[in-house]
């Protein structure tokens, strides 16, 4: 077991690992302890093999890496895994590899390594929401717009 992180609320985020399997291949599973007790988080992407929490903030968001043949960068934001390549603002060409740390705003420091191989830089990150939630926040505006009207 790997304790990772903690919040200012108390709570502590880590990874748990199972004994190596034939290969020497040890997996880990994330878990978050709050008010004293374990909870294990489902695997990342569901198919996950391996998983690591690096860093937590107040909000019980996470960042760290997952396993699915190849290591992924992801953040755990709002009960959701994230993949970090795909789910959040970074300049073109950068292929994120290594998130560090996540702070209250649901903002991510990471590193990425840009088209010429062998240089990295350090990004802030901001996860892009998904489709479907911005079109229920749209269809909320719409309609308290609506009741604006009306009244």
């Amino acid at each position: 077991m790997r304790l990772s992180s903690s919040n200012s609320a108390g709570d502590v985020a880590g990874t748990a690992y199972r004994p190596p399997n034939q290969f020497g291949l040890d997996a880990g599973r994330p878990f978050v302890v709050h008010d004293g007790t374990l909870r294990l988080l489902p695997l990342p992407f569901g198919s996950a093999t391996d998983s690591a929490v690096i860093g937590e903030n107040d909000r019980g968001d996470l960042v760290g890496y997952a396993g699915r043949g190849f290591i992924e960068p992801i953040a755990f934001v709002d009960g959701e895994w994230l993949d970090l390549n795909t789910a959040s603002t970074r300049p073109d060409g950068y292929s994120v590899f290594a998130p560090l740390a996540i702070n209250n705003n649901g903002q991510i420091i990471a590193s990425a390594m840009g088209p010429d191989l062998g240089v990295d830089r350090t990004f802030l990150l901001t996860p892009v929401p998904e489709p479907g939630a911005v079109g229920v926040l749209a269809l909320a505006m719409g309609a308290t717009l609506r009741r604006r009207r009306r009244g």
